[in-house]
């Protein structure tokens, strides 16, 4: 345990009076409504739903510590819970443009501190969580033209992260404008406990490829210029987490586990319901065309555009779990909260014991998708198929009428 915790442990664990009881109360009572007025509507994934999944996560490794016998104070706790509730209040994103590979999907303005892929540009809301951007780099051409972009009324980007922690640092001082709770200490962690939820994406190789090869079905990846598939994949990483893992404290770990571990502590049925969520929530033009105008009037490029990215999304998710299986050995293996406590280390092994079986399935259902669907990706299917698509999209998560059956003559 280190000096800092140790103190901590020693001098600050302390039960809140009634009258410091009120300030938590009306705190969350807040962030729940702002949640609510938020991110309740068009957001299948970042919702109301997602930082209660967080914070009884991130409870739950902390119980875990503390039946292990790690020492955890009220203030600890607390920071905790402020940030698993916090850390995607702000969920900005954009739509990116016709032309541009991921056309139609979201991008989410993502940024902390002092990692912000968006620095530099400028965003303007159009509805909700929905903006308009304005890139540095479309701001250096303009300038290199001899002309110039016009940001008055526009905010920079300074990311989703750190917008999230400003907007809970303003809500624990209006709550708490005398530090009762909502110290400078307490504060500090939940900086560092949302940060520990910056995601970052990527494709890499997987550490253990024997298991890769034993799990993953070939078909799934790419060949090299021999022939010989390459064991890569989906990496959903934590920059700032993985920068101070060994000494990362269990709140930083719970948080940062909690956001994004999903896929090895949920059984596969709600695995793959939060994974098609959040594919549906990022591929954001199909939700909105069939909001806006119905699955009949769908083109038949759009409707092999929808199988496509469809089928891109799932088809990465064994990967990403296999990723995500090997992060949560890295973070038992590395941290020195854990890697030597056995009995918190146990616990977390069995907390997160789905993933073997969640890759397994996924691989399965992918490949049984493919056989029954794939077809649905050449527009000479339609309209003979629209009933197949409507199938499909609905194993998806999404809503189709019932119109769509009679349109399309499907059973």
């Amino acid at each position: 345990m280190n000096l800092e915790r140790e103190i901590v442990n020693r001098e600050q664990r302390v039960e809140y009076p009634e009258a410091t009881a009120e300030i938590e109360r009306k705190f969350f009572e807040e962030v729940d409504h702002i949640m609510r007025e938020r991110h309740a509507k068009g957001n299948p994934y970042h919702n109301t739903k997602h930082p209660e999944n967080v914070n009884e996560a991130s409870a739950g490794i902390e119980e875990d510590g503390e039946e292990s016998g790690i020492a955890i104070s009220s203030q600890q706790k607390l920071a905790r819970k402020v940030a698993a509730k916090t850390h995607d209040i702000v969920v900005r994103y954009s739509i990116a443009p016709q032309g541009a590979f991921n056309a139609g999907e979201r991008v989410r303005l993502r940024g902390f501190g002092e990692v912000n892929p968006n620095k530099g540009g400028f965003y303007k809301v159009i509805e909700g969580n929905k903006v308009e951007t304005i890139s540095a780099k479309q701001i250096e051409e303009a300038e290199k033209k001899g002309t110039s972009i016009n940001v008055e009324g526009w905010s920079p980007i300074i990311g989703n992260e750190e917008d999230s922690w400003q907007e809970a640092h303003a809500l624990m001082n209006k709550y708490d404008p005398e530090g009762k709770i909502f110290t400078p200490y307490v504060q500090g962690l939940v900086r560092k406990e949302i940060g520990a939820t910056y995601p970052d994406f990527g494709f890499a190789k997987f550490k253990n490829q024997e298991r890769a090869k034993a799990l993953i079905d070939e078909s799934f990846f790419v060949k090299d210029a021999a022939g010989e598939p390459v064991y890569s994949g989906l990496l959903v990483d934590q920059t700032f987490l993985r920068k101070n893992l060994a000494e990362a404290s269990i709140e930083e770990i719970a948080v940062g586990a909690g956001d994004i571990l999903y896929g090895g502590e949920k059984p596969f049925d709600e695995f793959f319901t939060e994974a098609m969520n959040e594919a549906r929530e990022s591929i954001q033009w199909i939700e909105d065309s069939l909001d806006q105008k119905g699955f009949s009037a769908f083109s038949p490029d759009e409707k092999v555009r929808a199988t496509k990215a469809m089928f891109g999304w799932v088809s990465t998710q064994p990967g990403f779990l296999l990723h995500q299986w090997e992060r949560f050995e890295e973070i038992t293996q590395v941290n020195e909260n854990i890697k030597n406590n056995m009995a918190f280390k146990g616990k977390l092994e069995t907390r997160y014991s789905h993933f073997e079986d969640n890759i397994k399935k996924m691989n399965q259902k992918v490949l049984d998708l493919k056989q029954a669907y794939a077809d649905l990706a050449q527009e000479s299917v339609y309209p003979a198929s629209d009933g197949r698509l409507s199938e499909f999209l609905s194993i998806m998560g999404y809503k189709i009428t019932a119109q769509v059956d009679e349109l399309s003559g499907a059973a």
